[in-house]
């Protein structure tokens, strides 16, 4: 059996999950299919996965977990909600106008949209836009205000613009960034007196700047609060108020910032230039004042700059400041704003459906009529002791209901989910009498408040990227959906087959090392990586040193000077030491060339040095060239890599190298070739390489009788002709190049290999060769001719460069390719047993894959989408122009 270095079973069930809700999830899968994902799932590690609600049955007590399903995986998944980051809506219409009404704003920052229909001493009730009454308990309550104008937020990117592009993250609604100098801002419809609640949070301590009524960028924001840091002494955070020729700072306490979370209250008062700032769980109120400039026109654009660290922008309501001063939190007497600008100080008795509101105030008792009434700001009361500025009833319900829903409407809900319908959430909150229904098409975000540590997965943890999915999870076995492999993310309990993995229209990959740098696709420039050194022979051969470049990566090292001499170089990780003795410059400079950040090691010499010193670092980004340099480079990397191979195997006695289309380069003793194929014996073939196996010749792409021949540089001219298709053998075209042991070619037929000798046919005339002889044979397949490339003018080319395009194996099921390096595998998957894929090799029968000994898996068309490393892929026929006079004249 073929090797290349436990079965996973895993529940569709949660542990105490009923026999009602497993059902419910296999039912609803078929009816969530059809509907086109709306939504992506925020994972932790920037994984996201793009899909659709999976509805369910309504059951006792609150979900733990999320059904999800994403149009990649044949089935649905369901996610633990404390190992997600959030949920957000994909669409891009506008959210639908703004319900008139109520926003009844609750204890712990809640906000329900409504008509308030009535208020007594122990509950208030509010009709939502589209649902039945809902029952508030009375002490949840802190205010109530009319929606007039304001903006309530979060709700993604949309209608952001950031600055550089790209700098911020949309995480589940709220908006991140860790880029340093990048800003965000947009028009928050604020009033000329406006409050803003928002609240920030990170992980390292950053130094930013929030503008509210925010100027041009041109001139500092006249309304600003700033954090910045102050050494040792933390943090130092200030009010601005700046104008031309004159401004105003107060300093800040935050105490809060230390937790890595800031909740705060800004006033800002255009028309007279007043600002004041009052940080939550503090009393304190700081303000300045510094009269407007003439002329200056009212803004409505908020603005956040991060100079350093890293933000988290997890909520922001702008609304009307109505009270003549600034008022934070709850008062000691309910506060009453009536829409003439006047106040009154009373407790609520009550509100009937008439919409009388019965006041007992302490010159007695009034009654106002609903419609006169612009907000309320409850008093504080003694049933609601505050742990951290926030209620300790609301601090245990966040544990139990573990998520916040943001409406595009702009409600905001914490609470539990009982379950999901085909309109929306059905969302539980301790202090509502009914659960409330967030329907879907009014779903910004969600996002968990509870976390929890990974829970363990039963396979190697790698990284599936595939379409818009990328995700951190496991291959398992799929005996259960008739065979191959499954993929589980971390933090589902069950797993799915990939979509397309029966049909074969699938293009995927598992990452488990990721890769330090990615160049560029298409031929023009890419950053090609070095050590950013001149190197030159000397007298002697060797390879010195004569110039570092001041920011080249082996300055940067700090252990290699001019005057050092190359003995060896290391060119990929893991990789065998080169000897750079008796090799040209050409070959030394793409040992030292290679993708900008992958590792390279060299042994150097210097006068003075009892023995070589081994210094190991990243190539550095050396200069922007054609795709042909960093190409050579790689394919030379691939050469070092398959000679290390042909070493080893040569020593178990296998001396030659089959490399096939797929790029898999097989040690092996070739016992013949003829027209049904290649007899070889190869330790990776069956019983261990005692038995021999044929492989079809239309998978081979080349054989190296002697891999140490090495490979030698071409002009472009000679390519040309080498890979150039006469028209008259388009009917019988040449199938082979041989490459002899003097540098020459050969193209024609071959007809066989023998122990002892080679017999070839070229022009119509049989030659017979001595075994010995020929160096390296080059399969010509005719159904790559219309695909073949050639070298550009004044390009030389490694006669095993790389070519992007490779030739497609038999569709035979789930193509799977593990990569090691330089070294590859591939088959048709079958099942796993624990880590290892198990499967056949199209070239060599019954193989497996050991996942925990490659760097990453290519699973479907992205075998055979080609990789710029694959030796010899660049060897295909083109077929010659037509003459001048046989063209077709436009």
């Amino acid at each position: 059996m073929t090797s290349f270095g436990s079965i996973a079973r895993t529940r569709f069930c949660k542990p105490g999950m009923g026999l009602w809700a497993c059902s419910a999830l296999l039912l609803a899968a078929s009816a969530a299919s059809a509907a086109p994902p709306g939504f992506v799932l925020d994972l932790p590690d920037g994984g996201q996965m793009p899909g659709a609600f999976v509805p369910t049955a309504a059951g006792d007590g609150l979900r733990q977990t999320l059904p999800w399903r994403a149009s990649q995986l044949q089935q649905p998944l369901e996610f633990w909600l404390d190992e997600i980051i959030g949920i957000r809506s994909t669409s891009t219409a506008a959210a639908a106008e703004r319900p008139a009404g109520f926003s009844l704003r609750m204890q712990g920052g809640d906000v329900l949209i409504g008509t308030i229909r009535s208020i007594d001493e122990q509950h208030v009730v509010l009709v939502p836009p589209a649902g039945d009454p809902v029952k508030i308990d009375r002490s949840l309550v802190s205010a109530i205000g009319r929606r007039t104008t304001g903006y309530e937020w979060p709700g993604g990117l949309q209608g952001w613009e950031a600055t550089p592009k790209s700098s911020w993250r949309d995480e589940a609604g709220r908006i991140t960034c860790d880029v340093g100098n990048a800003s965000v801002m947009r028009n928050v419809e604020s009033p000329a007196r406006a409050r803003v609640d928002m609240v920030l949070s990170w992980r390292e301590t950053p130094q930013l700047m929030v503008a509210i009524a925010a100027g041009d960028g041109k001139q500092p924001d006249p309304f600003r609060f700033e954090m910045l840091s102050a050494g040792d002494a933390g943090v130092a955070a200030m009010l601005v108020r700046q104008e031309a020729g004159s401004g105003m700072l107060e300093p800040i306490e935050l105490p809060a910032a230390e937790n890595g979370r800031l909740a705060m209250t800004l006033f800002v008062d255009q028309v007279t230039g007043r600002m004041a700032a009052a940080v939550a769980g503090e009393n304190k109120i700081v303000e300045v004042n510094v009269p407007p400039a003439k002329g200056r026109e009212a803004s409505q654009t908020f603005r956040i700059r991060l100079m350093s660290g890293d933000v988290c922008l997890e909520r922001l309501w702008v609304s009307e400041w109505t009270s003549t001063e600034p008022r934070v939190g709850n008062p000691d007497a309910t506060q009453v704003s009536l829409l003439d600008g006047s106040t009154v100080e009373g407790e609520i008795v009550s509100l009937d459906e008439a919409g009388q509101l019965v006041l007992e105030t302490p010159d007695g008792g009034e009654i106002r009529e609903l419609t006169s009434i612009n907000s309320v700001i409850f008093a504080a009361g003694d049933s609601m002791p505050k742990e951290d500025g926030k209620p300790a009833e609301v601090a245990e319900e966040a544990e139990a209901m573990p998520v916040r829903v943001i409406r595009r409407s702009g409600g905001v809900l914490t609470g539990g989910i009982v379950g999901v319908t085909e309109e929306g959430l059905v969302m539980a909150k301790q202090g509502l009498d009914r659960p409330v229904v967030v329907p879907l098409d009014d779903l910004q975000s969600l996002f968990s408040l509870r976390k929890s540590k990974p829970r363990p997965l039963p396979g190697r943890l790698g990284t599936l990227k595939m379409d818009e999915v990328m995700t951190k999870g496991c291959l398992v076995d799929a005996a259960r959906w008739g065979g191959g492999i499954a993929w589980q993310p971390r933090g589902s309990l069950v797993a799915s087959p990939l979509a397309g993995a029966t049909t074969g229209k699938i293009s995927a990959v598992v990452e488990y090392v990721a890769p330090p740098a990615t160049a560029p696709a298409g031929a023009a420039q890419v950053e090609v990586g070095g050590i950013g050194a001149v190197v030159n022979p000397d007298e002697d051969g060797r390879f010195v040193i004569s110039m570092l470049s001041e920011d080249g990566a082996a300055l940067r090292s700090g252990r290699i000077e001019p005057g050092d001499c190359i003995r060896a170089v290391q060119p990929v990780k893991d990789g065998p030491l080169v000897e750079t003795k008796g090799i040209d410059a050409a070959r030394i400079m793409n040992l030292l060339r290679g993708r900008v950040g992958t590792p390279i090691g060299l042994l150097i010499e210097r006068d003075g040095m009892a023995k070589p010193q081994r210094v190991d670092f990243m190539r550095g980004l050396i200069y922007v060239a054609e795709r042909s340099v960093l190409e050579m480079a790689l394919a030379e990397h691939a050469r070092v890599a398959a000679g290390e191979q042909a070493a080893a195997g040569q020593a178990a006695g296998y001396p030659s190298l089959v490399i096939l289309r797929s790029g898999d380069i097989l040690p092996a003793m070739i016992e013949a070739i003829d027209e049904a194929g290649i007899r070889l014996r190869s330790p990776t073939s069956g019983e261990g390489g005692r038995a021999s196996v044929t492989v079809p010749n239309s998978l081979v792409r080349a054989i190296e009788l002697d891999p140490l021949a090495g490979s030698f540089r071409i002009t472009p001219e000679r390519f040309q002709r080498l890979t150039m298709l006469p028209r008259s053998q388009q009917a019988n075209p040449p199938s082979h190049l041989l490459r002899l042991g003097s540098e020459d070619y050969l193209r024609g037929q071959l007809e066989s290999l023998t122990a002892d000798e080679v017999v070839f046919t070229v022009l119509g005339q049989k030659k017979h060769l001595p075994r010995t002889a020929v160096a390296r044979i080059i399969w010509l397949h005719p159904d790559e001719i219309e695909y073949a490339a050639s070298g550009k003018e004044g390009e030389p080319i490694a006669d095993d460069a790389a070519d992007p395009d490779v030739a497609s194996p038999a569709d035979a099921g789930l193509l799977v390719q593990g990569v090691a390096g330089g070294v590859r595998m591939t088959l048709v998957a079958e099942r796993m047993e624990e880590k290892v894929i198990v499967g056949t090799s199209l070239a060599l029968g019954p193989s497996q894959i050991d996942t925990t000994r490659i760097d990453k898996l290519l699973i479907g068309r992205e075998v055979t989408a080609g990789d710029d490393s694959l030796p010899f892929a660049q060897w295909r026929l083109r077929l010659a122009p037509l003459p001048r006079a046989l063209r077709d004249e436009e």
